[in-house]
Parts: structure tokens; C-alpha cells; sequence
């Protein structure tokens, strides 16, 4: 039906304003219903910039027969516009991605798909996503944009932002730092991404005390049979054989151990580390007596 009735005719004080609609166009699904090319061309479109050339052929027939202003609103990824990690994935190799000049000859183009306002060209923009879905868009400014079509097309254009709401911030430091110190009190009432350094802190600051020389500490990450696991390994001074977590009373690893046994069910161990957990960890060769520690959190997941 999009392609029978593609256009809905606006009037103003200059005359007529053409708009299509232009949903996203799987290329699988459409090629078989789309219009023949208006050029007479007997290939088969394929892929998305493909499917979404004929489509824009179409509108572009439609409008010769008419004396209009031109608006096309399309949902796509047009080349050169900056993605966030929130938006689904439409390409394969980067085959989803259409060139701007796609839409040349078009007075103004609304574009969807990618969550950041953006200006590709002045008649070619994303308005973005008027709420934020990941923390890589918490620099986006969220809004709209105003068009205006004067009588020789586009006139001019101007972003209205969202009403303000909760901010995205995303902040890095202890637990400590982050809960007490007044360098982040302006984010005290975001929606927080949060990355602490409390286990690395730990690792560098009791494995490498000041003239120890350095060393290193290797962080790894791994999800298997439903748990989270994360291993801190340090090839410092080494733990103390009778350290207790449970007893620990420095406010940053009290938190962190009440967040993983409490509030994740999860657990949290330190000792000292083997040779082999050097060896595995990429800092030994496991020949001798080598110092180190070893903090690993397991944290079920649902999935």
C-alpha cells in the first residue's frame, strides 16, 4: 500500500508540499512487491541501497507530475552518519548503508534509524531518538528539528530540544571516590554508568607499595554455565595467606564484597597466587617461587 498511495499533499500560502513515507525497506521482503523501475531498467534491486534506489525512483516519477515542495521521510543508515550502540544492526558488511545522494533532488529529507541528531547535508538530517537508550549516547543533545519550506523549498531549520530529563553520565574511580568525594557531586542525580576501579586500585596499590619496582596485573572476563566470572592477577608482593575478606574494614572493598554477597549473589575470594594462576595469567613461566594475588568474583546471571 506504501507504494499505490505514496504521498500525502500538504497546502500552504506557497503552494503544495509532496510527503513519502519511506519505512525501512528489507530487501528480501519488498523486492517482490516493489514497482517496476520507472527508467525501464529489467534488473532485480538487491540489498538495502538497492530496494531503497527504486523506491526513491518511484517518488521521484510521482513528483515530475506534480508542481510540489518535496519531503521524504525514510528510515535508513546513510553513509557517514555516526551510530550509537543502541540502534539495531542493519548491515552486513556494510551493505545496509546507503549513499546521501540517494536523496538528491529532494527539498528536505527526515531521516530515522540512528539515535543522534545529526546534519549530513542542510536538507538531509536525523533528529535522533528523543530519549536516550544507551550511555553512548549521553553527550547526544536530544530533540527535534523545525523545518521550514519557504517558496523556493527549504528555508530554515531549527533544533528544538527535548524537555530536560535525567541525565546519562558515565563515571570511572573507587567506590570511596565516587560515593564521598565532591568531584562528582553535579552527577549525584543522573543515571550512572559506572565503571569501578576498586579491584585494580586494590591490586596496584598493596601489590606495588612505592620502590617495589612495578609489575603487572592482567584482568580477565569470562560467561559460562549461567555465572560472571572476574579474575584480577597480580604479580606484586602477594596477599597475606591468612587475609580474610570478610574481615576486611577498608570502605571499598566492604562495599564491594556487600554488593557481590548481597545485592548480586554472588561471591568474592583474594589469596595468594599460584604459579600456575601467574603461568595462566601470562606473568610467569610457573618456574620457582613466584609472589602475586589472585581476587575472582563469581556473579550468576540469567542467562
Amino acid at each position: 500500500m506504501i507504494y499505490n498511495s505514496p504521498m500525502l499533499r500538504l497546502l500552504d500560502e506557497h503552494g503544495a508540499v509532496a510527503v513519502y513515507g519511506l519505512p525501512y525497506l528489507e530487501p528480501d521482503a519488498v523486492r517482490a512487491v516493489l514497482p517496476a523501475d520507472p527508467g525501464g531498467s529489467p534488473q532485480e534491486p538487491r540489498g538495502h541501497a538497492g530496494v531503497l534506489g527504486r523506491a526513491m525512483a518511484c517518488v521521484r516519477a510521482d513528483l515530475a507530475t506534480r508542481h510540489a515542495r518535496s519531503v521524504v521521510l525514510a528510515h535508513a543508515w546513510v553513509s557517514g552518519g555516526q551510530v550509537s550502540d543502541s540502534e539495531r544492526d542493519i548491515t552486513v558488511g556494510g551493505v545496509g548503508a546507503v549513499g546521501a545522494s540517494l536523496f538528491d533532488g529532494i527539498d528536505y529529507t527526515a531521516l530515522g534509524h540512528l539515535h543522534g541528531a545529526q546534519v549530513l547535508r542542510p536538507g538531509l538530517r536525523y533528529s535522533g531518538s528523543p530519549l536516550a537508550y544507551s550511555f553512548s549516547e549521553a553527550g547526544h543533545t536530544k530533540g527535534s528539528w523545525l523545518v521550514e519550506l519557504d517558496a523556493g523549498g527549504l528555508g530554515a531549520v531549527v533544533q528544538v530540544p527535548s524537555p530536560p530529563t535525567r541525565r546519562l553520565s558515565a563515571l570511572c574511580g573507587t567506590l570511596e571516590a565516587l560515593l564521598l568525594s565532591p568531584t562528582f557531586a553535579e552527577e549525584q542525580d543522573d543515571w550512572l554508568s559506572v565503571v569501578l576501579t576498586e579491584l585494580l586500585q586494590n591490586a596496584v596499590d598493596h601489590g606495588f607499595p612505592e620502590g617495589s619496582g612495578g609489575g603487572e596485573v592482567q584482568v580477565g572476563l569470562s560467561h559460562r554455565d549461567q555465572h560472571l566470572t572476574i579474575r584480577v592477577v597480580d604479580n606484586g608482593r602477594g596477599v597475606d595467606p591468612a587475609f580474610d575478606i570478610d574481615q576486611a574494614t577498608g570502605l571499598g572493598l566492604s562495599i564491594v564484597r556487600t554488593l557481590v554477597t548481597t545485592e548480586l549473589n554472588g561471591t568474592i575470594d583474594i589469596r595468594p597466587a599460584t604459579s600456575d594462576d601467574l603461568r595462566g595469567a601470562g606473568l610467569g613461566d610457573g618456574a620457582g617461587h613466584q609472589h602475586g594475588t589472585v581476587i575472582e568474583l563469581l556473579v550468576p546471571t540469567d542467562d
